[in-house]
């Protein structure tokens, strides 16, 4: 393996590691403003094409890889649940304001 390659998978793993620390920081401390949840976006998808592109080699294991699969669905998830309560808060208030009209 040439060591432009080597340098390059090492490059790639320290980024996710550090990826991983955000994402963890949205995890445990909640997606709370609009900004929060279009920056855990970003990062999420940034995060994903890093761990298309690693070599679990390089990580000491398949087991941290899978772990830093795990902590990608599991913010994805967040992010989708968190896209469904405000698409549902959205047509409340739009039903509300209707119903506010006809009176």
């Amino acid at each position: 393996m040439s060591n432009t390659k080597q340098t390059s998978g090492l490059a790639t793993v320290q980024s996710l590691y550090l990826m991983q620390f955000e994402l963890m920081g949205y995890l445990q401390g909640g997606l709370r403003t609009p900004n929060q949840v279009k920056e855990a976006k970003q990062c999420l998808r940034q995060f994903t094409v890093l761990l298309g592109e690693a070599d679990p080699r390089y990580m000491g294991g398949e087991d941290v890889f899978e772990t830093l699969e795990g902590i990608q669905d599991e913010m994805s998830e967040r992010l989708k649940a968190r896209a469904a309560r405000s698409r549902a808060a959205k047509k409340s208030a739009k039903q509300t304001s209707k119903t506010k009209k006809v009176k």
